[in-house]
């Protein structure tokens, strides 16, 4: 009896290692005095005054140590989201990791080559989340979102993204499974605050 235990102990344990050497694993970094970093990033990029929001701390805790996750900014417009996701993280990342980022807006996932674009690519930055359409393929409907989503856990994508839906909104707007999946891959970023935009004059 004992050694059957052993033998289902041995073969358990076996099956877990086999299922985790399948699955992708994804680039895990650390960048240091990360939030100085973030601030001047927006500064140069926004080309005024940075002012630090809430929810910018989590983003810089993110850059400190991701712990192989990715990340979703959310809140509402005029907040610093398109500068942040599209331009500041992944010139960081890339600056101090050498990794470089397919850039595209939700809105054209559902072109066909850049649909495949997003599904191959390992780093991708998505903005605007929620605001893209499906992507038909001969027939077969395609909620680009979730499948990228999918590709965090299975392939090890790193994927960076802003949106204007809240946490509950994604919810709604991609279903339980993926919501899960997103939750469970990376870190979301909520950032509370009224609109920038025309509160500073650039100074370049």
């Amino acid at each position: 009896m004992k050694t059957e235990n052993r033998n289902l102990n041995f073969f358990i344990h076996q099956m877990g290692k086999d299922n985790l050497e399948e699955r992708a694993v994804a680039l895990r970094f650390q960048i240091t005095n990360s939030k100085q970093l973030l601030l001047g990033g927006l500064e140069f990029f926004a080309g005024h005054h940075g002012e630090w929001l809430e929810g910018y701390e989590r983003i810089a805790d993110w850059l400190t140590d991701n712990r192989g996750k990715s990340i979703v900014v959310t809140g509402p417009y005029g907040v610093g989201k398109t500068i942040l996701c599209m331009h500041v993280l992944p010139a960081l990342i890339r600056r101090f990791h050498g990794k470089c980022f397919e850039k595209l807006r939700a809105t054209e996932l559902c072109n066909e080559a850049n649909y495949r674009k997003a599904i191959a690519a390992k780093f991708i930055v998505i903005d605007d989340v929620g605001t893209e359409g499906q992507f038909v393929d001969y027939g077969n409907r395609h909620e680009v979102f979730s499948e990228i989503v999918d590709g965090i856990e299975q392939q090890g994508k790193l994927v960076i993204a802003s949106t204007n839906l809240t946490p509950q909104e994604l919810r709604r707007r991609y279903g339980e499974r993926t919501f899960d999946r997103l939750c469970a891959n990376a870190t979301i970023a909520n950032v509370v605050a009224e609109s920038l935009r025309g509160k500073y004059e650039r100074t370049d």
